[in-house]
């Protein structure tokens, strides 16, 4: 029971203290592929549905106004940490992303939302009734549900400079952000429901050169500013029955204040898009998120991913690839490191008619992921 306690600590960095502040506990599950489409994982070359996840100096790469929307869904992860405790998609009836592209010759604007974080963490706890044990040392098990969507609204801009090298591009962008941190808590006598607003901004940078004939590159690199959501909610709770020697029994109802707070790390990320011939597109993409700064207990995030696409014609396409990611903590308690480790195998498939495009992609971990991890997502 001391292990279950320290493990749930651990992951809740601190839990409801006398002055009842709460940290919202970011399961990486819940941040999974926000960049997946059927070209792969790039923010440099995406679909307009993404574009609040995307490099916004790769804005550029729209030439007439586009709209897009999409839904995501995602298996179930029953054991998504230690002690049991369960891990799933909810809203799914709420698009994951929506994007609108305005271009203007060499200036473009663009307007989105996304689910920058969504998972339900579930489990049961099993608590001693004070009253109950006293009398026959009966427990009861309670459900923890604790509910958390990050949605993100977006406006960003780019604009491009064209010729300053030879046969070359080179763009800048920025975007600014509102985040919307909704979280709902329950557990048998306690809960709350917090809506809390925070805002957010990015800087990218985008190189691309035709370096011959059907051949073309382009490197991106952005930074994304940290952010922290807080705010207070309405705490309610009922304490557990309390037995004294005359069997009486405290059932008074409390409503308190609790202070929550969500923190992003900042990040760095580094794209590259490569084209060979027209039929074929290599994508890599490289990033750090900067947790240390933000929890000594936890190390920096390094992710990866890697894709390639071929166009059968101006109106099918297919990719395959993979994408890497981990959350490493500085101890390393029962093996949670490697049980959190996770490489996603991608698919996808982008069939296009005139001015509609339909956009399919697949990512499945179950290969080669920790215990925790294993998981397939489709969007």
């Amino acid at each position: 029971m001391k292990g279950t306690i320290v493990l749930l600590l651990l992951l809740f960095n601190s839990i409801f203290s006398q002055e009842f502040e709460h940290n919202t506990a970011f399961l990486p599950q819940g941040l999974s592929l926000p960049l997946l489409n059927g070209y792969g994982n790039s923010a440099i070359h995406n679909d307009v549905s993404n574009i609040s996840a995307i490099n916004p100096a790769a804005l550029g790469n729209f030439e007439k106004v586009e709209f897009g929307f999409s839904y995501q869904y995602e298996s179930e992860i029953k054991e998504a940490w230690i002690t049991e405790i369960g891990s799933k998609r909810i809203n799914n009836m709420v698009p994951q992303s929506v994007g609108l592209v305005l271009p203007f010759n060499n200036l473009n604007f663009a307007i989105s939302m996304n689910q920058r974080y969504n998972s339900t963490l579930f489990t049961n706890i099993n608590v001693a009734n004070p009253c109950e044990a006293y009398l026959n040392e009966n427990r009861q098990f309670y459900d923890y549900v604790l509910e958390t969507i990050i949605y993100n609204y977006a406006f960003s801009t780019s604009y491009q400079f064209e010729n300053l090298l030879p046969n070359s591009e080179f763009s800048v962008g920025f975007r600014v952000g509102l985040n919307n941190l909704a979280e709902q808590l329950h557990i048998e006598n306690i809960s709350y429901n917090a809506s809390i607003y925070e805002n957010d901004f990015s800087f990218r940078m985008l190189y691309s050169t035709n370096l011959t004939n059907n051949r073309n590159l382009s490197l991106g690199l952005y930074y994304q500013s940290p952010l922290e959501i807080s705010g207070s909610a309405k705490f309610e709770y009922k304490p557990l029955p309390y037995c004294g020697t005359d069997a009486y029994m405290l059932h008074d109802a409390t409503a308190e204040e609790v202070n929550l707070v969500a923190k992003f790390p900042s990040s760095l990320r580094f794209d590259l898009y490569f084209s060979q011939i027209e039929q074929f597109q290599f994508l890599f993409s490289i990033s750090n998120s900067d947790w240390s700064k933000l929890d000594l207990y936890i190390r920096d995030q390094v992710e990866f991913s890697s894709s390639v696409s071929y166009f059968i014609n101006k109106s099918l396409s297919f990719s395959v690839g993979f994408a890497k990611s981990e959350k490493e903590y500085v101890t390393n308690f029962m093996d949670i490191n490697r049980n959190l480790e996770v490489v996603y195998f991608t698919a996808g498939s982008v069939f296009t008619i005139d001015d509609l495009s339909v956009n399919f992609s697949y990512a499945d971990s179950h290969l080669s992921a920790g215990d925790f991890r294993k998981q397939q997502l489709e969007k």
